[in-house]
């Protein structure tokens, strides 16, 4: 139906006579769903993906859905953004689409890619001055992506990849000296359960050498 709201529900047992009972059923527009961020992540599941699209509707009923696997909504926004939790998959592409009503849902084909999570075997130099600069040459697994990210403690940076086993990331600036757990993400969102630790020193400075010649 194209129209829109709230009409009232009325009973009939012969098709002539209709009694009204105390029911309501509401025609809401065709929710559409025109992307989603990120449109990758881990088959582990856990990312928090926003939906974009519209026609939304904050009902107890709303929910996406990864494939074959329903999850209720785990934010609305508004009607035209809302976020779900990516459940657990096989690595792969599927289909994303909302329901406002937990039956109708929406057909517009947008994808999420499950893929395997980045690990973290070992980091050359283990170790930079707190300025940072360093550049990090990471080995691992899984380490390719569109969006990969470093983070060393709390702080982000880009990654360079060279190949889905080595990536180099530039350490950034610090505060004081100490141990940093680093971990790398394919989709700039999710993070690697595996970290390895990078030292960080204090600045070394040179006040003289002898000889001099």
């Amino acid at each position: 139906s194209s129209y829109n709201g709230v009409v009232d529900i009325a009973l009939s047992f012969n098709g002539v006579d209709f009694a009204m009972i105390n029911a309501t059923y509401e025609y809401v527009p065709n929710a559409i769903v025109h992307s989603v961020s990120p449109a990758r992540g881990p088959i582990v599941g856990t990312t928090v993906v926003t939906v974009f699209g519209s026609g939304f509707k904050n009902t107890s009923y709303l929910s996406c859905r990864f494939g074959n696997a329903v999850v209720r909504a785990h934010e609305y926004v508004d009607t035209t953004e809302i976020r779900c939790v990516a459940p657990a998959n096989y690595e792969g592409d599927v289909v994303v689409d909302v329901t406002n009503n937990n039956a109708d849902y929406t057909s517009s084909g947008v994808t999420y890619t499950y893929q395997e999570e980045a690990q973290i075997v070992s980091l050359a130099p283990s170790s930079g001055p707190v300025n940072g600069g360093t550049t990090v040459l990471i080995r691992g697994h899984h380490l390719s992506g569109n969006d990969v990210q470093c983070r060393f403690g709390s702080i982000v940076v880009p990654a360079a990849v060279e190949s889905d086993e080595i990536a180099t990331c530039v350490s950034p600036v610090v505060s004081s000296s100490g141990v940093v757990h680093v971990s790398i993400s394919r989709n700039a969102a999710d993070f690697s359960s595996q970290t390895m630790q990078f030292l960080y020193h204090s600045i070394i400075t040179i006040d003289s050498v002898s000889p001099s010649t």
